[in-house]
């Protein structure tokens, strides 16, 4: 599914940033940290740290990403459930890193 197809369907406002976060958290094996967003978004110049906590935000209040409690405290990001794709969430005890369990019903 496209990125803009994902706003379009919810009936939300895209813009350039939204959806370089949205592409981010799409193409991610598991969830990510904010700083972890913001390093893999670091050619794109023009997003700084303030711009994608905002993101992050907006994304979560709209019901499109949702936030995982992971060590320290610290939030991690991931692509909501759509209809269509169930995911699970993990979270290893051993080193800490939450993976996402994706399958097709």
């Amino acid at each position: 599914m496209k990125i803009q197809q994902i706003f379009t369907d919810a009936g939300l406002r895209s813009t350039k940033a939204r959806i370089a976060v949205l592409n981010v958290l799409t193409n991610a094996n598991s969830a990510l940290s904010h700083s972890e967003i913001l390093e893999q978004m670091s050619s794109q110049k023009e997003f700084d740290r303030v711009t994608i906590y905002r993101v992050l935000d907006w994304l979560t209040e709209h019901h499109l990403i949702h936030k995982i409690s992971g060590e320290n405290r610290a939030w991690k990001f991931q692509l909501s459930q759509s209809s269509y794709l169930h995911k699970i969430a993990l979270k290893s005890v051993r080193c800490g890193c939450a993976k996402t369990l994706r399958n097709r019903w």
